[in-house]
């Protein structure tokens, strides 16, 4: 929950997780889109699930993920970004194992 004059406090997720806030910062709200395409959704998601805590430790939280209406190899996930330097370090670290995606950096309007 964010207070009131852009004093934040503690962050809560969807499932339940408490994120405690730095009371020197004030919270930008920041998501990740990120588009792929995949030759295998099971697979994918498969492999996906299994980097669950190096995404979590890069400060990305998946909200949403998507298969295109006319390709299911086609996949979107939207992420909540606590930390973009660590975000931008985890799309570097999958870029160089050859994992191709489009990546944006979105805040609210």
């Amino acid at each position: 929950m964010i207070g009131c004059g852009g004093v934040t406090s503690a962050l809560q997720s969807r499932w339940g997780e408490v994120y405690p806030a730095n009371p020197n910062v004030k919270a930008t709200p920041m998501q990740l889109i990120l588009h792929l395409t995949a030759p295998s959704y099971d697979t994918w998601k498969t492999a996906f699930d299994a980097e669950t805590e190096n995404r979590s430790a890069a400060g990305l939280t998946v909200m949403q993920i998507w298969r295109g209406a006319d390709s299911a190899s086609d996949i979107s996930i939207l992420f909540n970004v606590s930390n973009r330097a660590n975000a931008q370090a985890w799309l570097d670290k999958e870029a160089s194992f050859g994992r191709t995606a489009t990546a944006h950096f979105l805040k609210t309007a």
